[in-house]
């Protein structure tokens, strides 16, 4: 994922890779919050669709910048997706909806103040 590739950068003193433009966006969901969707969907037991998913986006310039770090500029690619997909609207009332718990901002200050 982009978050542990820019860890790695940042653990390793080297520039963030940001593939230009960077305003691509993102909702962020922590592995927890996916395992937490997982383990109620499993308890519960209702043969549905689930969806865990943070409120809020982030451009990858934003999650870059968050790591207070050098950023150096890729090229864009082919194929790049600007943004993140959510559910398909026609599945709405199928879906069981889950917010994502653990908040990006949060996370990046918690590892920085470790890792510094």
């Amino acid at each position: 994922t982009v978050v542990g590739i820019f860890e790695e950068c940042f653990r390793n003193e080297k520039t963030l890779p940001v593939v230009k433009p960077g305003t691509q966006t993102r909702r962020f969901t922590h592995i927890k919050d996916t395992v937490n969707a997982c383990l109620l969907a499993w308890r519960k037991n209702k043969n549905t669709h689930y969806s865990v998913a943070s409120n809020k986006s982030y451009s990858i310039i934003q999650l870059a910048r968050l790591f207070r770090s050098p950023i150096t500029y890729l090229p864009s690619r082919k194929g790049e997706r600007f943004s993140s997909s959510l559910i398909n609207r026609n599945l709405n009332k199928k879906v069981i909806k889950l917010k994502a718990k653990i908040k990006l901002r949060d996370y990046i200050s918690n590892f920085l103040t470790k890792n510094i």
